[in-house]
């Protein structure tokens, strides 16, 4: 399992969410969650970057669900990053929600 998974990860790297299709790209967007990104981060060491790549399905809202990490991502670090990517949206590039895409990406992160 462990090994499939780090296959899959590194299969993904670089590429772009979703992909071309018969609607178009997935188009990624970013609000800050509605409480705040301080909240995600509160477990995290301050004065740090992070980058933690995620690989999740997109809902009928066009957010992020069902979330998957690399093996060996700290539980804090799990934590902060899927509290932070309620904060994406994945919609075509018509502007309807990519229900049911998988996409990767990476959140990225910085304590202050």
């Amino acid at each position: 399992m462990m090994i499939g998974m780090i296959a899959l990860f590194a299969a993904l790297l670089g590429q772009d969410p979703g992909g071309p299709g018969e609607r178009g790209q997935v188009v990624k967007t970013f609000d800050p969650p509605p409480r705040g990104i301080a909240r995600c981060l509160r477990d995290l060491p301050r004065g740090r970057e992070f980058a933690v790549p995620i690989l999740c399905e997109v809902n009928s809202i066009g957010g992020p669900t069902r979330c998957e990490f690399e093996p060996g991502t700290p539980r804090e670090l799990r934590y902060a990053a899927e509290c932070a990517s309620r904060g994406y949206d994945f919609r075509w590039e018509n502007g309807k929600p990519a229900t049911g895409q998988r996409v990767y990406f990476t959140v990225r992160m910085r304590t202050l």
